[in-house]
């Protein structure tokens, strides 16, 4: 590239030139926003200089509000994009690293849920009855396990008592209790 050109080109000229197709696109996502990176860091830096005030140019003698970077600073900022990209990389890879324990962890789990299901179908038939069956909705003559507001008895005299124990709802079908004590 340097022989066409006839001069030196920096690290980011040598990315975008083997990066991108003829028509000036990218030939890989990832390579866009490796490019763009490199673009937004070389305009940010050029900015800074621009507000440093004028210049004088590495190339000539004149005084310069607007200087262009060389190919040392260039090749500066090209090296610092490849840096947070490494970092990035690695970020991305312990994350990575962590979501394949949990996974494993998920698989594991799921492995001995299925032993436990398997030994319980071994023991009672009914359960395997039960689970072998398709449908999601009770069956007839069955009671739901959960008791809406709605559905609860509206009388105390033929009311169920009603425990509740963390999440399991345990139905009594003795009479009522009260909170007072009664010697009568």
């Amino acid at each position: 590239m340097e022989e066409r050109l006839k001069r030196h080109v920096s690290d980011g000229e040598l990315f975008m030139q083997t990066h991108t197709r003829a028509d000036g696109s990218f030939v890989d996502q990832i390579y866009q926003h490796v490019g763009e990176a490199y673009m937004k860091m070389m305009e940010e830096r050029m900015a800074e200089m621009d507000e440093d005030g004028p210049q004088v140019s590495d190339n000539s003698s004149q005084h310069s509000t607007h200087r262009m970077l060389n190919i040392d600073e260039k090749n500066e900022i090209f090296l610092k994009l490849q840096e947070q990209l490494q970092l990035k990389i690695s970020e991305q890879e312990e994350q990575n690293a962590k979501r394949d324990v949990e996974h494993c962890q998920s698989q594991s789990l799921i492995a001995n849920l299925e032993k436990l299901v398997l030994f319980m179908k071994e023991k009672d038939p009914e359960l395997a009855a039960y689970l072998s069956t398709d449908s999601t909705e009770p069956e007839p003559g069955t009671h739901s396990t959960t008791t809406t507001p709605s559905t609860l008895p509206t009388t105390i005299d033929t009311a169920l008592a009603i425990t509740v124990v963390g999440t399991t709802a345990l139905v009594s079908t003795s009479p009522t209790i009260s909170n007072t004590s009664s010697n009568h």
